[in-house]
């Protein structure tokens, strides 16, 4: 199960509405926490961080939450770390520090890291380096992958981020050689912090403009991701429970659209229901047979089933009555099939990814989720 964790910006946020975020996580069971100190606005001097920064490590020991702490190259020679002493982040309280801009190709000092006797965490940026299997290779040859995990970066600029393709790559490899991985969503409530015209602190670019428990539903199928943060400051309690809701359960949430016409009762029993894909993947839909058995079908020919439609095999089809199946691609109508609903088109990625059995899905209904969302939206500006 991965690790849920929130982001915190002690530069841009109020201590007030920071204690509400680490105080929400707590209460969700989230355990991880991301700042930056690469900012110039985190500092007293070259060896002091501002009150705010003191005050969120040690608000995040005192809630035993786990603090990742992101600096770059000049940050580590400012303090006057060294690679095998790391000691005067000890001092300042932080115990993992994740590694951004000027350590890309220095494979042999990140190595050296990893071996620091103060038992700093190294935390790398997963996306930065173009041959990731170099870093891998220095450390196993000089390093201690017990004490290395590698994180993907977040991109506040829209258009910049990483497709999903790459991302799940990446992660495959460095969990191949046994290091965990982690990876950043974005909030559609949030505030943009980090840049004026952004939408969303994400790594990978197709979750921008994705509710979030549709990105946690994807990366949590792939099975790849150890730690899964907001990127945002202040996602909203809904967002956050839906997530946490998920990575817990090991359960991925599919939005759905259902006919008007659809029983009320067979309704209810479908969004009750804990689904998941036949492990003998059919080529052009998705079987759901555990919804067999949950009532009546009635028979309504003539509609086509496109893509992403979701059916229930009606009393024409004798024992499979009742099967749900989402088509993978669009096909005639068949007289045995009732077509009762159609998937939320911005899930087509789930969906490819929860076939062959690979993780368990629930059908909620996609306006109860949006208007759920606005009513948070709406109780948070009260």
């Amino acid at each position: 199960m991965s690790l849920l964790g929130i982001s915190l910006y002690p530069h841009l946020q109020s201590e007030a509405v920071m204690k509400q975020q680490l105080n929400l996580a707590v209460t969700l069971g989230y355990s991880q926490v991301y700042t930056t100190i690469q900012s110039p606005q985190a500092w007293d001097g070259p060896t002091q961080l501002k009150p705010p920064f003191q005050w969120l490590i040690s608000e995040c020991r005192k809630l035993g939450l786990t603090l990742h702490v992101d600096i770059n190259r000049r940050i580590l020679d400012q303090v006057r770390a060294e690679p095998q002493d790391l000691s005067p982040f000890i001092h300042l309280g932080i115990r993992i520090i994740r590694l951004d801009f000027g350590f890309e190709e220095d494979h042999e000092l990140v190595a050296q890291m990893t071996c620091n006797e103060d038992g700093v965490l190294i935390e790398d940026n997963a996306s930065m380096q173009a041959e990731p299997i170099n870093r891998i290779k220095a450390i196993q040859r000089h390093g201690n992958l017990e004490n290395y995990i590698a994180v993907h970066n977040f991109f506040p600029h829209p258009d910049t981020g990483m497709s999903f393709t790459d991302t799940f790559k990446n992660a495959k490899l460095f969990k191949a050689c046994g290091i965990r991985t982690g990876v950043f969503i974005n909030s559609l409530d949030a505030d943009n912090l980090l840049f004026p015209y952004g939408h969303g602190l994400c790594t990978v670019e197709n979750h921008r403009y994705k509710p979030a428990y549709l990105s946690a539903g994807e990366l949590t199928a792939t099975g790849m991701f150890d730690y899964i943060f907001f990127g945002d400051g202040n996602p909203s309690r809904t967002e956050m429970e839906q997530v946490q809701e998920i990575v817990h359960q090991h359960c991925v949430s599919v939005p759905v659209y259902f006919n008007s016409r659809l029983d009320d009762a067979l309704r209810q029993k479908l969004l009750n229901a804990v689904l998941k894909s036949r492990s003998d993947q059919p080529e052009f839909i998705l079987r759901a047979t555990q919804t067999r058995g949950l009532g009546p079908v009635a028979a309504q020919p003539g509609l086509d089933r496109d893509k992403l439609c979701i059916t229930l095999d009606n009393e024409l089809s004798g024992k499979y009555e009742g099967e749900l199946q989402i088509a993978l691609k669009s096909m005639p109508g068949v007289e045995y099939a009732t077509v009762i609903g159609q998937v939320d088109m911005l899930a087509e990625n789930l969906i490819s990814l929860i076939r062959y059995g690979k993780v368990a899905f629930r059908l909620v209904e996609a306006e109860k989720i949006q208007n759920a969302t606005v009513g948070q939206e709406q109780t948070q500006s009260e």
